[in-house]
């Protein structure tokens, strides 16, 4: 009977392992996704910056791109805080 408990515990170890790995590549996605939106904007910045649209097209676009990167750092944050609560659930 002590044999399947620690078979048991061992299993349901391998499973929380399991998860918070798959929840450290669903973050990295989340990251890469973000960081793409977030570098397609500064891409437009820059390629803006040169053309002959108005000063206030700059000025929004440079306004969404800090915000885009604020709010990256922002979700950054509470899913490294959301895998070190749940690595600390076992």
């Amino acid at each position: 009977m002590t044999g399947t408990k620690i078979g048991r515990e061992k299993v349901i170890k391998l499973i929380d392992d399991l998860v918070a790995e798959l929840e450290q590549d669903q973050i990295r996605s989340m990251i890469t996704a973000r960081q793409s939106i977030v570098l397609s904007n500064l891409t437009f910045l820059i390629l803006k910056k040169g053309s002959d649209k108005s000063s206030s097209d700059l000025e929004t676009a440079t306004v969404e791109a800090k915000d885009g990167i604020l709010t990256l750092k922002g979700e950054i944050g509470a899913l490294r805080l959301s895998v070190f609560y749940n690595n600390g659930r076992t």
